[in-house]
């Protein structure tokens, strides 16, 4: 099954119109930045819709973080200026098992960090970006 682009799976959600999109592309041309960034600078989508959607695109599990409690434990495995280089949030620890939130799939520097750290792969969860911020 192929994948949907952004964009598209957007429209079909109802999240973006079509002029929107257009919109969003031509300031992504001038000033490089994702399409998600871009949707959410211009008001077109919120961050927790792009994260859903971001999750939705790359087969894994959405985790709202203001509704989620970190366990210390996966606080205390992780230093804080690792995950914030590498760009995850440690989520939770099971059985050795790290679990991490990354707001974009491609995020392999995340996966890798979080594999050396626990000495397993990581279960990977997206979240968006305002949230993993705060």
């Amino acid at each position: 099954m192929a994948v949907l682009r952004l964009g598209d799976l957007l429209i079909s959600k109802g999240l973006l119109t079509q002029e929107q999109f257009r919109v969003a592309m031509s300031q992504q041309a001038v000033t490089g930045t994702l399409l998600g960034d871009t949707l959410i600078k211009l008001g077109f989508v919120s961050s927790m819709e792009m994260g859903h959607a971001l999750a939705e695109q790359a087969g894994i599990e959405f985790i709202d973080l203001s509704r989620y409690a970190i366990p210390e434990e996966a606080l205390r495995l992780v230093p804080r200026e690792t995950a914030e280089s590498a760009g995850f949030l440690p989520l939770d620890l099971k059985d050795g098992v790290l679990s991490i939130g990354i707001m974009t799939h491609s995020n392999i520097r995340a996966i890798d960090t979080a594999a050396q750290l626990s000495g397993k792969p990581p279960v990977v969860f997206m979240v968006d970006s305002q949230t993993f911020y705060e």
